[in-house]
């Protein structure tokens, strides 16, 4: 993984069909150039997926984040998994066929900037975005990643949880993202769980300079949710 940012990224060439000739492969290709200028105020993102810590936290105070005074502290969302289902993200990933097929039919796509890989892009012409750089991360931490390319100096992320050795590779995913975009800072937030246990953070990102926790409480009091 490579430090990049949107500010430097013009587009890129997709493949939208492949035919042999001849015995030879041919491949069409087709530019998509980048179709998106996020200009952000504050440069605080927020990344929300499905983890229980966040379940004692209403997300929906998200939807409309003024962030205070001339939106200073204001978040743009980042969503994945079931996400779509409670608010309208600014940002939301997904490569899953159904899923994007409910996004299409609901016309979420017409509020919110959808990304999807090139096959997808293909499947719902004029509908979604293309996740740049062919990044091939699973959709929470593609969220994240998105984030980080688009500028953002504070990423908060909710809803990542690592309990008891679940979601090992999104965890490694992440820490690459900490690792590659050292001067972003990354922070996850989480309550303690209903049965009054704190949801483990993996070691590898607490050994990130560029990493840190906080609580809901001290999140929405920072970030004026």
């Amino acid at each position: 993984m490579h430090e990049r940012y949107r500010s430097d990224y013009e587009g890129e060439f997709v493949v939208t069909n492949s035919r042999i000739v001849d015995g030879k492969k041919i491949q069409d290709r087709e530019w998509i150039k980048n179709p998106i200028e996020n200009q952000h105020i504050s440069g605080r993102a927020v990344a929300i997926y499905d983890g229980e810590s966040r379940e004692q936290f209403n997300i929906q105070r998200l939807q409309n984040h003024r962030g205070g005074i001339l939106g200073k502290l204001r978040l743009q969302s980042y969503g994945s998994g079931r996400v779509c289902d409670e608010i309208t993200c600014n940002f939301y990933v997904s490569k899953d066929l159904e899923v994007l097929q409910k996004l299409v039919d609901t016309q979420y796509v017409a509020n919110t900037v959808v990304y999807s890989s090139a096959g997808k892009l293909l499947r719902f012409p004029g509908e979604l975005y293309l996740i740049p750089l062919g990044t091939a991360l699973l959709e929470p931490a593609t969220a994240v990643w998105l984030a980080a390319f688009d500028g953002h100096q504070e990423i908060y992320m909710i809803g990542y949880d690592f309990d008891e050795g679940k979601n090992v590779k999104l965890a490694r995913q992440v820490h690459e993202i900490m690792q590659t975009y050292t001067k972003t800072k990354f922070v996850r937030v989480s309550y303690l769980t209903r049965n009054r246990t704190r949801i483990d953070t993996p070691d590898t990102w607490k050994d990130c300079r560029n990493f840190s926790e906080m609580t809901y409480d001290q999140w929405i009091s920072h970030c004026d949710v």
